[in-house]
């Protein structure tokens, strides 16, 4: 592995041409040559497999070329030389069958075996070829998506519709809202990850894809050491501004579209991202006050550029150069100097953020006060010497700019706060304590909190309240200077820099009012509301019960009035993937649909909008699906009144928004789905079919909770997965656990849904993503009757509900993804290394298969153009994944049996390169 003591070396271009590198005498044949340029914009489904299999073949030599140099250069023996460079030519070529021996064989001590060095550079052909592989599959889905035709689609829906044209809707309202994370999932080296997006479109020849897979042989691997929360945004600044740059583009054609169709045009940007990495401290408890203003400066230096950029006379795509700057036109119309002006008090106002002691040594620097004054500044602009076309050209650009500034402001992305429940309970705790208010609050019963908070907040004698003083809570300074950090933010750059305060685990209202106390503590609330109050409901129990919570809130006449200044709107988040961990996935998806449609019902009767935010992972297991498509079509419309906000966690942020390309379809796919799911109004099959999902979720929960609740899984799930070693990659500044457990039970509750799924997904048996469905969908057939008629009646219902209810049809395809990812075969693998819990595999084969049963049965084969291109991409790397699992499988059993070796570090390492590689292997939500 190549030595670095950063976090992610930059990648540079090494002078070496690999043309000419040294090979081995027996080395295979490779594939006939790829046609160049490949094509990465087709529409057909079947390009993708032909595609990623052309382009498997076409790095296949490259790749065995480097790892022969690199062996040679480490002296192996020619023997072993000349096997690594065969396997990495056969690997694709072996049956699936003859993968486990072979994987065996490697790591004995015979003909064909491989040292540990070899297998390194084994495992890094392996990952160069799925790194490039997903590169290309994720520009192919990308192809797919036309821009104009997404938004055009969308806007036609909705003007269409009668709930699009009811008095409390607009368009202005109606925003995408992507939510940039810092979950641990991004398990490779960004600054790889970003230089192989910007050239996998460049492939004109077999030199270019040489000079790719040299590079990204140099730059893949495991991360050295977990990032910092500041390098971590870091990574992501560049996909900042490819989604403000996105939102400028597809706000252009939105206003073309709506002024087509003769609607009023929104006069703010639709696209609307948000960030938590330096704001989830319930993700991240080592975020400190500093890391949050550190990040919104530089989120904020990215928004500046890209108003500068505008301003200037760059261009930053091919689009851009079909018609005149801004700049030439404004310096056309005479408005040089104007345009110089802004220009110079935009630069100021940047250096007044960034480096205020810099710009407070040069008094009286010109600067914008507010984005406002950008905006009247823009307004003042006069455009009448320009004729016609290019009055009307510069206008329009001036226009978008304006709607940029109006959402953008001075920040860019929006920066939430998360915080779980019991911290806030704590904090507050302290601060009656300290304020000699109350000494034992945290004992109270709740009417008792709600009562005594709510008087609290209607007495601002009492604030603020006293920090000072000696305290058993060694986490309250930090809290303390967190909170005052978000007054601070809200001076610098406005009160939409740091909009949302999010309570993980609420769950009564108390839960709520804690928040308010904390933002009136920080003096928030002064002049209403400055941030919303917003409820994250996780579990199964807890969103059955957050309709009652949330009735019981807004039953508060303190908080509705607080909430009269936020513009009457209440922000609730679900949960997916805690939903799933504990009860299963059918019982997660149901209570999610069916709780937004009862908090829908609750908020139509208190007179407030409800805005839902959807913290979805980047797999089947944790509530994604393949595309924005499929993640928003089968959601309520209603609750899309105020448009779509989701999360987009690690892997899933390069993946949407990595470069220009990407950002650009995917959030025209984000908005025009949007449009056209909320167009549809309410989803009035959820009460229809509530007993029958109820009684669905209910059985598939109870199978779940048979095994999630077996007295062996813990064993199995520590002793046959490679959970202990998932923190090992590095994959986010996160912790990766939350705090040691004493026993089984604890272990299991204690388990953060990301590393729960992600050790489930790396041995092939992804038991999260199906568990209990098949035997809930099976136990409805078989309710009918005991005759072939009365059986076919009830599956003629499930296929009747999968034809014509989005929910469901989601369920059952996110759930087909999975089972065709399923390999029991690697899993059994796994499975082995602890015999003695056989029965809890047996129990999950069973249900794999049951479940696959029931889903093909259901489905008759119906897959739409995306799955049958995402079934492709898998096809394509189906023997790299099973490869990789049965060496992870090999690797651990040796560790396993062998625990103080000389070789268990490098064993670890190379564990832990397998574990990158399986990821791979997945390609998007894998």
């Amino acid at each position: 592995m190549p030595a670095s003591t950063s976090t992610d070396a930059p990648t540079q271009r090494l002078s070496i041409d690999t043309t000419n590198l040294s090979r081995s005498s027996n080395t295979v044949q490779s594939r006939p040559a790829t046609p160049y340029p490949m094509n990465f914009r087709s529409s057909s489904p079947a390009a993708t497999g032909e595609t990623l299999e052309q382009l498997k073949w076409t790095t296949t030599q490259p790749l065995a070329d480097l790892a022969t140099r690199e062996a040679q250069t480490k002296n192996l023996p020619e023997q072993e030389v000349q096997s690594l460079n065969r396997l990495i030519h056969e690997i694709d070529d072996l049956q699936a069958d003859e993968i486990p021996a072979r994987c065996a064989s490697l790591m004995g001590s015979g003909e064909g075996s491989l040292s540990p060095v070899g297998l390194e550079l084994l495992l890094r052909a392996v990952n160069t070829k799925l790194m490039i592989l997903n590169a290309a599959e994720i520009h192919l889905a990308a192809g797919r998506l036309d821009k104009k035709q997404s938004i055009s689609k969308g806007l036609e829906a909705w003007t269409k519709s009668s709930s699009a044209n009811s008095s409390n809707t607009n368009l202005s309202q109606l925003k995408a809202r992507p939510v940039i994370t810092g979950h641990p999932t991004l398990v490779n080296k960004p600054q790889t990850v970003q230089m192989l997006l910007d050239q996998v479109l460049e492939f004109k020849g077999d030199h270019e894809v040489r000079q790719l897979c040299e590079m990204v042989w140099e730059g893949q691997g495991p991360r050295i050491r977990k990032p910092t929360v500041q390098e971590e945004a870091g990574h992501f600044a560049p996909i900042v501004t490819n989604i403000l740059r996105s939102g400028h583009r597809i706000q252009k054609v939105l206003h073309q579209e709506a002024e087509m169709r003769g609607i009023e045009v929104p006069n703010s940007n639709l696209i609307e991202p948000g960030n938590w990495i330096a704001g989830d401290r319930d993700g991240n408890p080592t975020i400190k006050a500093n890391d949050l203003l550190n990040v919104v400066a530089k989120y904020s230096e990215a928004t500046f550029e890209f108003y500068l950029d505008k301003l200037s006379d760059k261009t930053t795509s091919p689009e851009d150069k079909s018609a005149p700057s801004l700049s030439r036109l404004l310096r056309a119309a005479g408005q040089g100097p104007q345009l110089d002006q802004m220009i110079e008090k935009l630069e100021n106002t940047r250096l007044k953020l960034s480096k205020p002691e810099e710009f407070k040594a040069t008094p009286n620097l010109p600067h914008y006060a507010s984005p406002e004054e950008l905006i009247d500044a823009l307004d003042g602009l006069e455009l009448g010497t320009l004729d016609v076309p290019n009055h009307e050209s510069a206008n329009a650009k001036i226009t978008r700019l304006q709607s940029d500034v109006r959402t953008y402001g001075f920040h860019g992305v929006s920066t939430d706060i998360r915080q779980n429940s019991s911290m806030n309970q704590k904090t507050v705790d302290t601060l009656l304590q300290l304020s000699g208010i109350e000494n034992n609050y945290q004992a109270l019963p709740e009417n008792d909190k709600v009562k005594l908070l709510a008087n609290l907040l209607n007495d601002n004698s009492k604030f603020p309240l006293n920090t000072h003083g000696s305290t058993s809570n060694p986490d309250f300074g930090g809290e303390i200077e967190l909170i005052n950090a978000y007054k601070t933010i809200h001076e610098n750059y406005g009160a939409n820099a740091l909009k949302n305060c999010i309570t993980a685990n609420s769950e009564t209202a108390s839960d709520m009012l804690e928040v308010m106390v904390l933002l009136k503590q920080a003096g928030l609330t002064d002049d209403g509301l400055q941030m919303n109050v917003m409820p994250l409901i996780e579990t199964v129990d807890d969103l059955k019960n957050a309709p009652k919570m949330l009735e019981t809130i807004l039953e508060l006449p303190r908080y509705r009035q607080q909430l009269k200044s936020a513009d009457n709107i209440q922000h609730i988040m679900v949960g997916y993937s805690d939903s799933n961990r504990l009860d299963g996935p059918l019982a997660s998806s149901w209570a999610v649909h069916e709780c937004v449609n009862k908090l829908l019902d609750v908020a139509k009767q208190k007179d407030v909008q409800l805005q839902v935010f959807h913290g979805r992972g980047g797999t089947e297991a944790r509530g994604s699906g393949h595309s924005y498509a499929q993640d928003i079509s089968y959601l309520d419309g209603q609750s899309l009144a105020l448009g779509v906000r989701q999360t987009e966690q690690g892997e899933e942020v390069p993946i949407k928004f990595g470069n220009q390309e990407l950002a650009d379809a995917n959030l025209a796919d984000m908005i025009g789905t949007t449009l056209s799911t909320a167009a549809k109004g309410p989803d009035v099959l959820v009460k229809q079919h509530a007993e029958l999902m109820g009684m669905l979720s209910s059985n598939a929960q109870q199978k779940y909770h048979s095994l999630y609740h077996n007295k062996d899984l813990a064993r199995f799930f520590r002793n046959t997965t490679p959970i202990s070693l998932i923190g090992l990659s590095n994959a986010g500044s996160r912790p990766a656990s939350r705090k040691v457990a004493n026993n089984d039970a604890e272990y299991l509750a204690q388990m953060r849904a990301i590393p729960w799924t992600a050790a489930w997904y790396q041995t092939g048996n992804l038991m999260p993503a199906y568990f209990g469905i098949g035997t809930a969908l099976e136990a409805h057939i078989n309710s009918g009757g005991p005759l072939p008629t009365d059986k076919n009646q009830k599956l003629d219902e499930l296929r009747t509900l999968y034809k014509e209810w989005p929910f469901f049809k989601n369920v059952i395809d996110r759930t087909d993804m999975a089972l065709y990812k399923t390999d029991m075969e690697s899993a059994q693998a796994f499975a082995k290394l602890d015999p003695s819990t056989n029965d809890v595999f047996e129990m999950i084969k069973d249900e794999c298969e049951l479940s696959r049963k029931m889903v093909q049965l259901i489905k008759q084969d119906s897959t739409d153009v995306q799955q049958s291109s995402a079934k492709q991409a898998l096809d394509s790397k189906a023997n790299l994944r099973k490869f990789t699992q049965h060496l992870q499988a090999g690797l651990m059993d040796q560790l396993a049996k062998y625990p103080n070796s000389a070789d268990s570090a490098s064993q670890n390492q190379l564990l832990v390169m397998t574990i990158q590689a399986t990821s791979n292997s997945y390609g998007r939500h894998g």
